[in-house]
């Protein structure tokens, strides 16, 4: 046999060695690395090809924390359980935390803590510490932290009321996690005391009042020591106050608009008779009152007297030549048509309320404007009279709000068509005593 060249290399002796390197290396983690050296040929057939040994080189796992499972409010009894990505050395990790418990390896890649008491809202951490070391010798060069939430405090909101609670208002409450309902029930109060039935929705607690009252304060709360399903009981009270909204009583009384330019207040009347099934006309009301339409005397200022009957003409058109009437004509035409009533000049608030929850319209007198003085004349009965332009008089049908409280009223205007037109107490009130002696006046019909 020829000899080989020289410098030659054993192919086959380098296939069977990666062959090899593949094989260890796959099933053992080392990778091997194969040398092969140019070896000299002698002419004598028996020298050999020499190769260099092969030098393994071993890799490592660098530890690493994969998954971390735990509650996400953590309670005394939670466990918080650490999963690795290889087994791990237990003699040489450390893991260190400062939620209070105690902690053992579960096996070599999973270790837990069992949580003893942790205190409310509190961030805890847990940390893999730099040079724990995996079974296979690998180690972090760096902390590994997580960190942990215990569990809060039970917490109550009140969803807001309506702008204008009514007597029929649910209480709703918003807890900030799952509760024991009886004692979440137990912490709740209301004032005054009210009746009610309680209902749930998930984390919402519902008060339904069996009766509200109307136009009244009412604080509601709950109180501490709700207990949660899991977590801290409540620890505070949280309240709320709201004013139920005031009654509304309205009189169906008819709407008419005054036929005269000088009738409102028997346009008024009118309405107040209407209400008790009785028709008649402006006109026919006028008569009632007293009527002998005449012209004022200016030379000597005399004129007819309002309480006693209607003075001028009804269609007059300026100052001397109509005027109006006062509330005892009205009282009078009232009860000539069959109804009673009352004449009062002390007009309040309370007398209004009480005079429409008795169910009896009131023809109350005002002003349409004040932009001229109050002025007198003499009546043939040798009485005072004292007027101003821009007198009127309306009905009141309708009050919001107690006897005692009254917030405003409803009136119809004979003369702007304004029907059951909401007027605050205050307003009314002051449009009543615009002008002393004259506007305040009302005439109760029933």
């Amino acid at each position: 046999m020829s000899p080989e060249p020289s410098n030659s290399l054993s192919w086959k002796a380098m296939f069977i060695s990666v062959i090899a390197t593949f094989a260890i290396g796959f099933f053992s983690t080392y990778i091997y690395f194969s040398f092969f050296y140019k070896t000299t040929t002698s002419k004598s057939s028996q020298d050999t090809k020499i190769a260099t040994p092969l030098v393994p080189v071993k890799t490592v796992t660098k530890p690493a924390i994969v998954k971390i499972e735990f509650p996400e409010q953590l309670v005394a009894g939670d466990s918080v359980r650490i999963h690795f990505n290889t087994a791990m050395s237990e003699a040489s990790t450390t893991i260190a935390f400062d939620i209070p418990g105690s902690g053992a390896w579960l096996e070599p890649s999973i270790y837990e803590i069992q949580v003893v008491k942790p205190d409310p809202e509190t961030t805890y951490t847990v940390t893999l510490e730099k040079g724990s070391v995996t079974k296979d010798g690998g180690s972090n060069d760096q902390n590994i932290v997580y960190t942990l939430r215990s569990a809060s405090h039970v917490a109550a909101t009140f969803t807001p009321m309506p702008k204008v609670p009514t007597i029929k208002s649910t209480i709703n409450i918003e807890f900030n996690q799952e509760v024991d309902p009886v004692t979440a029930e137990k912490s709740f109060n209301i004032t005054p005391k009210t009746l009610g039935t309680f209902s749930w929705n998930e984390n919402q607690m519902t008060f339904t009042p069996k009766k509200l009252s109307y136009q009244t304060v009412y604080k509601v709360s709950v109180k501490p020591g709700v207990q949660a399903v899991r977590g801290f009981e409540s620890a505070t009270t949280t309240s709320m106050v709201f004013t139920t909204d005031a009654e509304v009583v309205k009189l169906d009384v008819p709407y008419f608009y005054q036929q005269h330019k000088n009738s409102c207040e028997a346009a008024a009347l009118r309405m107040a008779l209407a209400y008790y099934n009785i028709n008649a006309t402006d006109l026919d009301i006028v008569q009632k009152f007293g009527y002998d339409p005449k012209m004022k005397d200016v030379a000597n200022n005399v004129w007819d007297d309002p309480q006693l009957m209607f003075v001028g003409d009804v269609d007059g058109t300026d100052r001397n030549q109509g005027y109006g009437v006062y509330g005892q004509p009205v009282l009078k035409a009232a009860k000539s048509f069959g109804r009673n009533g009352t004449y009062e000049t002390n007009i309040t608030p309370s007398f209004l309320a009480k005079s429409i929850r008795n169910g009896h319209p009131v023809v109350l007198w005002g002003y349409t404007t004040l932009t001229e003085p109050s002025y007198l004349w003499n009546s043939p009965q040798g009485q005072v009279v004292k007027a101003f332009k821009g007198e009127h008089a309306r009905v009141v049908v309708g009050v919001r709000g107690t006897i005692d409280n009254p917030l405003g009223f409803y009136v119809s205007d004979p003369l702007t068509g304004d029907v059951a037109k909401y007027w605050s107490t205050e307003s009314l009130i002051s449009n009543a005593y615009g002008v002393p002696d004259v506007t305040n006046q009302a005439v109760v019909v029933f």
